[in-house]
């Protein structure tokens, strides 16, 4: 039961890119679960999925978190 901010936060350090997320109010929303970090963008999906947002992969070093 975390902001969603602050679990990406904890992801980025083990994705070798950017993830960015679009809107702050996205950022506080809160996010319960356990999320692995051997596949951080795996993860990312899963945290997207459960609040109802997306995951888009800019490039091979760029993921973007937004609202649907």
């Amino acid at each position: 039961d975390r902001p969603v901010g602050d679990a990406v936060a904890d992801l980025a350090h083990y994705y070798s890119g950017t993830i960015l997320i679009t809107d702050s109010a996205l950022a506080t929303r809160r996010v319960t679960g356990v999320y692995g970090l051997a596949d951080p963008e795996a993860s990312l999906r899963d945290i997207a999925r459960a609040i109802g947002a997306d995951v888009r992969r800019i490039s091979p070093w760029v993921l973007v978190l937004s609202g649907k």
